[in-house]
């Protein structure tokens, strides 16, 4: 069995299994939301190539959950059109890492205050590999988001990637220990 790395905000102990969603109720409102908005506007004739600079590239800090919403929901719409073979991001899922330093960069980036666990998971079937920089690089129009999209779900990398492998309930993820002390290679 392979151990990967989840950073968590949760206390967790040495062989607890744990299995904790990647977004909360709120935030999944709004990706449903925005997915219903989407849908709606794409088959009204919305333009694919609408400028929508001040939405996609503020950081979630100004712009609340929307930004993060909007780019999720875009990227669960071509999960479902073109890699239905695929678990979803946001839903039964888990974000966990191939590597303590991709843990680490996450930490660093996303997650200051969480703790870094080694897990490891019983059954291999059915996870993803992807490059979690994708959802970060600067978008002009919702075409290029959905480019991007496409990117990521082809296991597509950046010139600084965070590789993040996503899990279900299937693959039972289980605590091997709190990894401490680890540093991030190159900050």
């Amino acid at each position: 069995m392979k151990n990967y790395y989840r950073v968590s905000r949760n206390e967790y102990n040495d062989g607890d299994f744990i299995f904790e969603t990647e977004i909360g109720v709120n935030t999944l409102e709004n990706i449903k939301t925005y997915t219903k908005a989407l849908s709606s506007a794409i088959t009204s004739n919305f333009p694919e190539d609408l400028v929508l600079l001040n939405t996609l590239n503020l950081p979630d800090s100004e712009n609340g959950a929307g930004c993060t919403s909007l780019k999720e929901a875009i990227f669960e719409e071509i999960r479902i059109k073109k890699f239905s073979d695929k678990p979803c991001r946001f839903t039964d899922s888990m974000m966990v890492f191939n590597d303590i330093q991709n843990a680490l960069k996450f930490q660093k980036n996303f997650r200051h205050d969480g703790k870094i666990y080694e897990v490891t998971i019983v059954n291999e079937q059915d996870i993803f590999t992807g490059d979690m920089r994708m959802l970060d690089e600067k978008f002009f129009s919702i075409n290029d988001l959905r480019k991007n999209a496409e990117k990521y779900w082809n296991s597509n990398i950046t010139n600084k990637p965070i590789i993040e492998v996503i899990i279900t309930k299937m693959n039972k993820p289980k605590v091997v220990s709190e990894v401490v002390g680890a540093k991030l290679k190159n900050p």
